[in-house]
């Protein structure tokens, strides 16, 4: 997310020279490019390719809201390990990192506890609170991050564009530009050439698909 204190910063800093004119955006071409990209949901693999017309969802339709926790787990166990922890109450010595943390089985159990005593907070909560400016969301594969990524998004781009836009994030986050770098695409393109920062990533798009950037 953009804001004017990014602006100052690069000015104050050098890297936008004194009386430099900055390119306006072309606001409505951007919010407009980016609703038809994101605002439907990708059912490409659920379903089969000629039933897709009749399950064009609005992402902002269905999107619910995930749960989070402060920090993240205290120990890093593969999935398989976790999910055993979680229904049998069980861990084994295998599971366990490499032995120079000196982790015994009761300091993971033990851990854990601490961990999962943490309250858990709706996710919009803690993106729009004050005090968290700058957060990882972290989660298992296909637990929701680049939708939330994507409802973010959609949200601060706000109507006409986008039906249902949460007043909440528009609120918290007044007179922000959002971006969203995908990091696949980003790879993707960086691989063949065509950019090697974000900047030249969403310059890039901005030529290829029309976001008036």
């Amino acid at each position: 997310l953009v804001g004017p204190a990014v602006h100052n910063w690069a000015k104050e800093h050098g890297h936008i020279k004194p009386g430099a004119l900055i390119p306006a955006f072309d606001l409505d071409t951007y919010f407009v490019a980016l609703s038809k990209r994101y605002q439907r949901l990708e059912l490409e693999g659920l379903t089969q390719p000629h039933r897709e017309e009749y399950l064009r969802l609005q992402l902002s339709n269905i999107f619910v809201e995930q749960s989070v926790r402060e920090d993240r787990p205290p120990v890093e166990l593969t999935k398989e390990a976790w999910d055993r922890l979680r229904v049998e109450r069980e861990a084994h010595d295998e599971d366990l990192p490499a032995r120079e943390f000196g982790l015994a089985l009761d300091d993971l159990r033990r851990m854990r506890e601490v961990y999962f005593e943490k309250p858990r907070l709706p996710v919009l909560e803690v993106i729009t609170d004050q005090r968290y400016r700058r957060a990882v969301i972290l989660g298992d594969p296909g637990s929701g991050k680049s939708t939330l990524s994507r409802y973010v998004l959609l949200s601060l781009i706000g109507p006409p564009h986008v039906i249902e836009a949460d007043e909440k994030l528009r609120s918290a986050f007044p007179d922000h530009l959002p971006l969203l770098v995908e990091l696949r695409s980003f790879a993707g393109l960086r691989a063949d050439n065509k950019c090697d920062t974000f900047l030249e990533f969403l310059e890039y798009l901005g030529k290829t698909e029309g976001w008036g950037l």
